[in-house]
């Protein structure tokens, strides 16, 4: 009989760590929310927490890219910067047909 009191008792404590362990992690979520989201957004999709520690970009990887970007633009066609201004613009498909001829 004295080792299934142990054995409760060993639970008991031990369902016991685990809700306070649970209660303090709920507690640091809750402090990391309000330390990121200080005031209501209105839209929350369109916030997101703050990122601390952003790597920086690698600067060979970043040159390859823009080369990338750069041979992209000569084979461009002939109205194809006009196209992307449009689209950027938020022109509809008509304006920039219109426009380009």
């Amino acid at each position: 009989m004295g080792s299934s009191t142990q054995k409760t008792t060993g639970m008991t404590k031990f369902y016991k760590k685990m809700a306070r362990n649970l209660a303090v992690d709920r507690v640091r979520a809750w402090d990391r929310r309000r330390r990121d989201f200080v005031d209501d957004c209105g839209d929350p999709d369109a916030y997101t927490p703050l990122e601390y520690g952003a790597e920086q970009r690698d600067a060979v990887d970043a040159r390859r890219q823009l080369d990338v970007l750069a041979q992209l633009f000569r084979q461009m066609p002939e109205h194809g910067l006009d196209i992307l201004e449009g689209i950027a613009g938020g022109c509809s498909m008509k304006e920039i047909a219109g426009s380009s001829g």
